[in-house]
């Protein structure tokens, strides 16, 4: 499945398989259903959410969550939006996970998957990075997002890191910088 990881969003919202107008891959949780010790779970709040341009309509759950096949920190438990109709995800995305900071007094926050494995123990810090390679050059390494750390290995020097204090109580990782400048 594709999703999009979204600083600017809370929930984990993901086309499920009763999604009349999906046009990609769905989230199959029939099969989760079916076992007796499934981890899939309805709730009862149904409900719409809206993110920029993409209006939704679904349910809520609850699931154990991975971001690939073979991840070994599974965020178990975790509250997402079952889509069963939507308007304005494009055909190639499946979902959104929103990647927010959380910490704002003026919002409701949904359940963040960050915060989720950092409460479970599955990472130590609250922090994620993401590489993104030159998707123009076939032979590039492939973009990724480390979860838990940051890989220093992708950088000319670890001691070149800086790290950005975000504003306290603020939902979308805000800060005021006057300037960058990227060099060789």
């Amino acid at each position: 499945m594709r999703v999009i990881f979204d600083t600017g969003s809370d929930w984990l919202v993901i086309e499920g398989v009763n999604c009349t107008n999906c046009e990609n891959n769905t989230y199959d949780f029939t099969d989760e259903l079916l076992k007796e010790e499934g981890s899939f779970n309805w709730l009862e709040k149904r409900g719409e959410r809206r993110y920029g341009s993409a209006y939704l309509k679904g349910r809520e759950a609850t699931d154990t969550v991975c971001l690939t096949k073979n991840e070994t920190t599974c965020a178990s438990n975790f509250q997402m939006f079952i889509i069963d109709y939507q308007e304005g995800i494009d055909s190639n995305i499946d979902g959104i996970l929103g990647l927010s900071s959380g910490g704002s007094s003026s919002v409701t926050t949904g359940p963040l998957y960050i915060n989720a494995l950092k409460e479970q123990g599955l990472i130590s810090n609250r922090v994620f990075a993401f590489f993104f390679s030159n998707f123009l050059d076939e032979d590039a390494a492939p973009s990724y997002v480390d979860i838990g750390y940051f890989d220093p290995s992708s950088m000319s020097s670890v001691n070149d890191l800086v790290w950005l204090e975000v504003l306290p109580n603020d939902f979308w990782w805000t800060n005021y910088i006057e300037g960058i400048m990227f060099t060789n």
